[in-house]
């Protein structure tokens, strides 16, 4: 199988996708993996906010208050 590059947007779509299904530890992958390309690619403060928030949403769904 090819490894494959996915660009941030995609990381996010990918990574609503675990969330919803309660994948929660690949969504968290997913999620910080989407944060890592937003510091690489220009260190977007949007990009680096929305994925923030995106952490921290899944970090309540899960019930780890602590690290929302």
């Amino acid at each position: 199988m090819q490894n494959v590059k996915l660009d941030w947007e995609e990381l996010r779509n990918m990574g609503r996708m675990a969330f919803e299904e309660r994948r929660f530890q690949e969504c968290e992958q997913i999620w910080t993996d989407a944060l890592d390309e937003a510091k690489k690619s220009g260190n977007d403060p949007d990009k680096i906010a929305s994925s923030n928030m995106d952490l921290s949403e899944l970090y309540n769904g899960a019930g780890q208050y602590s690290r929302a």
